[in-house]
């Protein structure tokens, strides 16, 4: 069955404004879907591990981590925490948020280079902290066996040890390890001092007492010179923006998640409104259909009302409609005889005109036969008179 215009335009519109609700349904279910609280949760655990992993680097430093796995735990959690907000970054809004995330990528790969090169100083100087108290301890027994030699020695000739060369490698050792502690440059300076003495002293003593010389000044230095350079890595690590570019980060998603609650805040008043405004139709439309339902109530009523005197009203109506029959027969049979006797008194008219017509032409004829015989008989008497 064809529907009509006027019958499907309801459901046209019905369909139009189910699917605005729809759209609107749609919009204001555009939450973070949970990406506000992922981001906070990686960017929080992003920074305690940033903060713990520089509090190793310190405790690696002062030799409290034995070993610096601790130092390469934090690497794996990193990397996956790094992947999570790159995801979490192409899903909400790659464009604004790409250069914060690149930015804290490079600040992380800046760090993981110079905690590398940390470990690197770190384990040499380490390794030379490790030996200075026995080089001390084998140039101390080196210069005891010299004494030893020299007072036996016969021969002449013989040098003898620098008295005050144990006291000059104890205060070598004590002022490193100071110097290890604290960076101190007055003490780096004195060590500096008693480590040029221990090298000027070496050319007047012994061979055994000179290599340990040589072998206690050159570890010497190379914990002075390791020490420096770590102390570059380490204040080079704490100038790492990491902390700053987390907070970049979180500062970007944070305006993205508050630009789409706004924009959300938005539909959902745009959705309010037009759920009143569509409530406000479906009652009008209730009552309308309300009101159509009353009138069709009450034709219904008057209808059965009708139905019930239906009979008497067909059977009056019938015998009306007989009477009128009946008087319309009667009608046509006066009408007929009526046509009969027109029919009669035209045809008599016309036999009559017909007979009433040479009548009246004999009449005339008689007429003037009549008028004319006086002529006649004028000319019949003036004729006989002729004769007599």
């Amino acid at each position: 069955m064809k529907l009509r215009p006027n019958s499907w335009l309801p459901l046209l519109v019905a369909v139009l404004l189910l699917a605005g609700l729809g759209i609107l349904v749609y919009k204001t279910s555009l939450g973070d879907s949970g990406q506000r609280a992922q981001v906070n949760l990686d960017l929080r655990d992003l920074k305690e591990i940033d903060a713990e992993w520089s509090l190793d680097v310190l405790r690696s430093k002062n030799d409290i981590n034995k070993n610096y796995d601790p130092i390469n735990g934090p690497l794996q959690a990193l990397a996956s925490n790094q992947d999570r907000l790159d995801t979490l970054a192409t899903q909400i809004d790659a464009s604004s948020l790409r250069g914060p995330v690149d930015a804290l990528k490079k600040s992380l790969t800046e760090k993981i280079d110079l905690i590398d090169s940390f470990k690197m100083q770190n384990a040499l100087l380490k390794n030379s902290l490790r030996f200075l108290p026995t080089a001390v301890v084998q140039l101390q027994e080196q210069v005891r066996l010299a004494r030893q030699a020299y007072d036996k020695a016969t021969k002449p000739g013989t040098a003898k040890p620098l008295d005050d060369l144990e006291r000059i490698a104890d205060k070598v050792l004590t002022g490193i390890l100071n110097y290890g502690l604290s960076s101190d440059p007055g003490v780096r300076a004195d060590v500096q001092g008693l480590l040029s003495e221990l090298a000027s002293s070496r050319v007047t003593q012994p061979g055994k007492v000179a290599a340990q010389i040589d072998t206690l000044v050159n570890h010497s230095q190379v914990v002075l010179r390791q020490k420096g350079i770590e102390d570059g890595v380490l204040l080079a690590i704490a100038k790492v923006p990491t902390v700053s570019n987390i907070n970049a980060l979180a500062d970007s998603f944070e305006k993205i998640f508050r630009a789409k609650a706004q924009t959300q805040g938005q539909w959902r008043q745009g959705l309010v409104v037009y759920s009143i405004g569509l409530l406000a139709l479906l009652m009008f439309s209730a009552f309308k259909l309300f009101e159509s339902y009353r009138s069709l109530n009450e034709a219904n009523s008057r209808l059965e009302k009708a139905n019930v005197t239906l009979e008497d009203r067909v059977q009056l109506r019938t015998s009306e409609l007989s009477d009128a029959l009946n008087i319309l027969k009667e009608s046509q049979v006066q009408l007929f005889q009526a046509e009969k006797m027109a029919s009669l008194g035209q045809m008599v008219a016309g036999i009559a005109h017909e007979i009433n017509t040479p009548l009246a032409y004999v009449k005339n004829s008689v007429q003037i036969a009549h008028a004319r015989m006086k002529d006649v008989k004028v000319l019949v008497d003036e004729s006989a008179k002729l004769w007599c």
